[in-house]
């Protein structure tokens, strides 16, 4: 996945719990996403969440 590097996802939150994601971690379907992002980056990031 080409991420933008001026954007980061800084939570997930999955049906009542809450995660940092690391590593390997996978978003699944109706996982909930924290996303920090520059402006520049914004159009990029809204294209991985349609």
């Amino acid at each position: 996945m080409s991420f933008p590097k001026t954007a980061t996802i800084a939570g997930v939150v999955r049906g009542n719990s809450g995660f940092i994601p690391f590593g390997n971690f996978q978003l699944i379907a109706g996982d909930r996403v924290v996303v920090f992002s520059l402006t520049e980056s914004i159009s990029k990031v809204e294209k991985y969440f349609q």
